[in-house]
């Protein structure tokens, strides 16, 4: 993406029709700066973070919960998937319009750009506190093409996690 930006400030001097030479100054509501030289080329960071979360071997498939925001909230979404799809969807949910003060359903992009591309349900983990554990890792694809490692024992236990827990309640 490329930006560009300009203001548009509330006139100090209007309604000061005593304190100005030219009434019609005091008319003004408005005052526009000119508008700014584009932006260099910027990236957005996707609005969704997933952690891994859940494990289940007889089905083939793990939970992610997934976060993003809507209408200012932190909100979640516990998405079961199994190698070869897409992590995360949109989905409908109801959430508390802070303007209004009114529950309204809304259209919510979980999607993260990501394919689950396999599960290793017994990989062997090292915890903060040095032991060893068993624990589900998956291989995924993210959107450019590189492909990375999650376990489950280390998403859980982190402190982004945790927060945004926290901050979806």
């Amino acid at each position: 993406y490329r930006y560009r930006i300009r203001l548009k400030l509330v006139d100090p001097l209007l309604t000061c029709v005593n304190d100005v030479k030219d009434e019609a100054t005091a008319k003004v509501a408005s005052i526009d700066t000119p508008w700014s030289d584009w932006s260099e080329h910027v990236s957005v960071a996707r609005l969704a973070e997933f952690f891994l979360t859940g494990s289940f071997e007889h089905d083939s498939q793990v939970t992610f919960t997934i976060f993003t925001t809507s209408l200012g909230q932190v909100v979640k979404l516990n998405d079961k998937v199994t190698p070869g799809k897409p992590i995360g969807k949109v989905v409908k949910m109801d959430l508390l319009n802070p303007v209004t003060g009114v529950r309204e359903s809304r259209e919510i992009d979980f999607s993260t750009g990501v394919v689950l591309m396999e599960i290793n349900f017994s990989k062997t983990a090292i915890l903060k506190s040095g032991f060893a554990r068993k624990t589900t890792e998956v291989l995924y694809l993210d959107a450019s093409g590189q492909l990375h490692t999650r376990a489950m024992a280390t998403d859980l236990d982190s402190k982004a996690y945790k927060d945004l827990v926290d901050q979806a309640k």
